[in-house]
């Protein structure tokens, strides 16, 4: 007859091994929550920023003094990026019209996996309201 082979507990191989694939799995869930975190923050803050400089505009009397100004504000609250800004405005530049401007800002490179997973940019595109008369209407 053959003996049947006892499983000893007390290596505590399987343990190593065991703690060592927690750890690694940990790991990764923590830079994914690192990642998710930094992206969410630099996506609100772009929407601040987009939404300040559609008001500026929105505010302003021409569609080029208010896209100016709209500029002005981008390069004043990302000194260091390269964003980029589109505004699409209307035939005519009057209260109640509708225009759009789009904040562009690149991902930066130290945020690990994002820019192969995710996105190489940030887009915010908001449509806004003219809410200012214009300088030369005539009445």
């Amino acid at each position: 007859m053959t003996e049947k082979k006892r499983f000893s507990f007390r290596n505590g191989n399987g343990e190593i091994l065991g703690f060592a694939i927690s750890i690694f799995l940990l790991f990764l869930l923590m830079i994914g929550i690192v990642v998710f975190s930094s992206l969410t923050i630099r996506k609100e803050q772009l929407t601040v920023a987009t939404y300040c400089a559609g008001r500026a505009a929105a505010i302003s009397q021409t569609p080029s003094l208010g896209e100016s100004r709209a500029a002005a504000i981008i390069k004043a609250m990302y000194p260091h990026d390269d964003c980029k800004m589109e505004m699409t405005v209307p035939k005519e530049w009057e209260i109640g019209y509708l225009f759009t401007i789009e904040v562009s800002q690149p991902v930066p490179e130290l945020i690990p996996f994002a820019n192969t997973i995710i996105a190489k940019e940030n887009t915010c595109t908001l449509t806004m309201m003219v809410e200012n008369e214009p300088a030369l209407k005539k009445k």
